[in-house]
């Protein structure tokens, strides 16, 4: 768990010849030291336009399994898939992470210089792969090729061409063979374990998009039997357990956050949870759950605990002015179109409520890789490569932890364990849909909905316009959230920024993804 120490290095990550703002000699010449620069390089990773919201909210937003009420045009682009070059969550995530990145750069290539223990050099220069693995996937999920930057930004290095998306996964995957190399299994921020699952993700979505190449479900397999049978990580009992805001034997990897800390805090709670959800916080509304995506879950497994626990619905408790104003404010389903105007005819995401929220200020872990989700990506590898039972295996796992976390006296019925009778296809189809209901709003909803192809995401969008709950003339810009397929293509990735095709002498418009 690691605490959001700020130690940045210069401002712009195109500033020629960058430097620690201590001096470098100064920042390596201890352990104490060097320990604090790695302290920047996490905090890289919780500010605003990282874990701290964007990246959650930017995933979301252009997912199609989310709500987004109008408050100004950007938010508007986001929920109706017409996101511009210009649009400001984009533009910032994609800034912050070339940011991270350039601190990651920065440390990479001051530490092999440092007098230190080899065995402190080895695990630092681990983490900080593995960091920056994890923001090259942020940025490949999201918009295919992306200049790759590996190296402290000087004259030679400010501009850099677009490169191919097989050529960003693969640094990707080169960073993550070294962090492996440098890592140990018991290694308690980042461990070895946590550079193979992040491996296993990334070939996952690769073997995803390529559908029929079996050496990449093969390779997603054998990183992720690397998790499996290492014993180190395993489903909470619980699945409130997840939300609850610390770390648990689940958590493979997280990100640590505190209250009052400007520039580094995490305000996921403020963008997703409902107005007057919070005694002493601020709750926006901003982001809410599409009610496809909830009637979906409700009707497939009716009292799956996880319902209760994953969304704000049909009532809950209402605060104004720190005062309970209503003790069963009544959301959707109780209230929608028909008898209400405002934000309640939506359900909203729970997992990322603090009771203990000041403003828009929350000190709850953000959890980018989980347990449940490695054992749900495993299922799908093994059902590609023709092993049903061990991927039934798998998903039953998480199965029975979601049955068993009713509070219930009589426990759940729903979701029950998969069938053997089941097919090859309706497993491939049902794990679709299943890492929906357990994942949404994690971080990878974005490429999710789109790592099986155009005609997948097609699919999930139709699906959402034809719900009857969606009332087509309520939004008096899009017509509440009904899709156009025809730009669907277009919206397998978010556009390049236009700043970064106007400051990059490398780049041209002809390098903007397709449709933009």
């Amino acid at each position: 768990m690691i605490g959001s120490f700020l130690f940045s290095s210069c401002n712009s990550w195109l500033d020629e010849d960058p430097q620690y703002t201590l001096n470098a000699k100064t920042v390596f010449e201890s352990e104490k030291s060097a320990q604090m620069a790695l302290y920047g390089c996490y905090s890289s990773m919780t500010t605003l336009g990282t874990f701290g919201n964007y990246a959650e909210e930017l995933s979301a937003g252009t997912s199609g399994l989310f709500y987004l009420r109008k408050q100004g045009n950007w938010m508007e682009e986001l929920g109706s898939l017409n996101v511009s070059p210009t649009n400001t969550l984009l533009v910032m995530h994609w800034d912050e992470l070339y940011r991270a990145i350039s601190q990651f750069n920065n440390y990479l290539a001051f530490i092999d210089k440092a007098n230190l223990r080899p065995e402190f050099i080895s695990r630092t220069k681990g983490e900080v792969y593995f960091l920056r693995a994890l923001a090259y996937y942020q940025l490949v999920t999201k918009w295919g090729g992306v200049p790759l930057r590996l190296s402290p930004t000087n004259k030679e290095h400010i501009n850099e061409p677009r490169a191919t998306e097989q050529a960003c996964y693969d640094a990707i995957l080169s960073d993550l063979d070294k962090a492996i190399i440098e890592l140990k299994p018991e290694n308690r921020d980042v461990s070895q374990i946590a550079a193979y699952a992040l491996k296993s993700k990334t070939l996952f979505i690769m073997a995803s998009r390529a559908q029929n190449d079996m050496t990449l479900w093969e390779k997603a397999k054998l990183a992720g039997e690397k998790v499996i049978t290492s014993g180190r990580y395993k489903l909470a009992e619980n699945y409130q357990k997840l939300f609850d805001g610390m770390s648990n034997k689940e958590t493979i990897f997280s990100l640590h956050f505190m209250t009052y800390q400007y520039s580094n805090y995490n305000r996921t709670g403020a963008v997703f949870c409902p107005q007057g959800s919070t005694k002493n916080g601020t709750n926006w509304s901003r982001i809410q759950v599409s009610k496809t995506v909830f009637d979906e879950h409700n009707k497939l497994y009716p009292g799956d605990p996880r319902i209760d626990i994953s969304y704000f619905h049909t009532s809950y408790a209402y605060y104004k002015k720190q005062e309970l104003f209503n003790s069963a404010y009544e959301v959707y389903p109780s209230v929608n179109w028909e008898n209400n105007k405002d934000f309640r005819q939506w359900p909203n995401l729970k997992k990322y409520w603090d009771k203990d929220q000041v403003a828009t200020y929350s000190s709850r872990d953000i959890t980018p890789i989980r347990y449940a989700d490695i054992l749900l990506l495993m299922a799908e590898v093994e059902n590609e490569l023709g092993n049903k039972t061990t991927a039934l295996g798998y998903v039953n796992q998480v199965m029975t932890r979601a049955r068993n976390s009713s509070t219930s006296a009589w426990g759940a019925i729903n979701p029950t364990n998969w069938s053997e009778s089941m097919t090859k296809e309706e497993i491939r189809d049902r794990l679709f849909v299943e890492r929906e209901f357990e994942l949404l709003g994690e971080g990878d909803d974005f490429i999710d909905a789109r790592r099986r192809g155009v005609e997948k995401f097609k699919w999930m969008l139709l699906r959402h316009n034809k719900n009857k709950n969606n009332r087509p003339d309520q939004h008096p810009v899009w017509s509440d959230h009904v899709y156009d397929l025809s730009k669907a293509e277009r919206n397998m990735y978010l556009p390049i920024p236009l700043k970064e095709i106007n400051t990059n002498d490398a780049i041209t418009e002809s390098d903007q993804n397709k449709g933009y």
